[in-house]
């Protein structure tokens, strides 16, 4: 089976990836890089200021960080995971709880998604003395890093809709 960063780190995928998102690696630097502004409005650089940050890495590097943006991409696109993690985090953390916190959701994919949030190690299960569920450290990162999308989403929304 091919790794998804073996299947990517062929040049002309990397070239492609380069031209693409430039300003996504410049935005990932400013989440690993407390020194550097955290908002957009802060940021007064140009595409060339990007340009220049991401031209220092070497291709493969540029790509790995892709990658990494698609997979915590995939991680938050999939259904109902935002809102689980939310339930969780407002103390909702038996089954029944969750269920009834999350409008819209069936039991059976309620299921389906604690199973698969297990296995990618955002929630835990314990058993006793009755089924709880709790955050992860990495669920913990997840949710932190989800709530601080949040603003960008309320600004991106108001802007859509015309709102000042």
């Amino acid at each position: 089976m091919v790794s998804c960063l073996q299947r990517y780190t062929n040049s002309a995928v990397c070239q492609i990836f380069f031209c693409h998102v430039a300003k996504t690696a410049y935005l990932c630097n400013l989440f690993s890089n407390p020194a550097l502004p955290m908002t957009e409005e802060k940021y007064n650089g140009t595409a060339d200021d990007i340009r220049d940050l991401v031209e220092g890495k070497v291709q493969r590097e540029l790509c790995r960080e892709v990658l990494a943006i698609g997979d915590t991409m995939d991680v938050l696109r999939s259904k109902w995971t935002v809102e689980v993690l939310t339930a969780i985090v407002c103390g909702s953390t038996r089954f029944k709880e969750i269920l009834a916190s999350i409008h819209g959701l069936s039991d059976k994919v309620l299921a389906e998604r604690l199973r698969a949030m297990q296995d990618d190690r955002l929630i835990d299960r314990c058993e006793y003395p009755t089924p709880t569920y709790s955050l992860t450290d990495h669920g913990r990162a997840l949710f932190a890093l989800a709530y601080r999308m949040s603003s960008w989403g309320l600004q991106h929304r108001q802007l859509m809709l015309g709102i000042d």
